[in-house]
């Protein structure tokens, strides 16, 4: 395991809906969950503040999600629904 003082955060998503960006964003963020060992029940708080302010950060407040929801099952379909465009490949 990496110490997590270690390991670079995440970074932040600006809102950006051009599907690389997104994807790049979570990536990142299962990568840093992985090495710093994030339970999976802290997994969306944690993301959520890898979100900007006012745009992603104001997105999942009108959603529909809870904070605690799953990021594997709720919070990743909901995001790539939302930031990655439909006819993407």
């Amino acid at each position: 395991m990496v110490s997590p003082a270690r390991l670079n955060p995440p970074p932040v998503f600006k809102g950006a809906r051009d599907g690389f960006s997104a994807l790049a964003w979570l990536l990142a963020v299962n990568r840093y969950f992985t090495l710093a060992k994030v339970d999976e029940t802290d997994r969306t708080p944690h993301a959520l503040s890898y979100l900007d302010t006012p745009g992603p950060a104001r997105w999942f407040d009108g959603c529909g999600l809870a904070d605690t929801c799953n990021f594997e099952t709720e919070f990743t379909p909901t995001f790539k629904k939302e930031y990655i465009p439909h006819n993407f490949s």
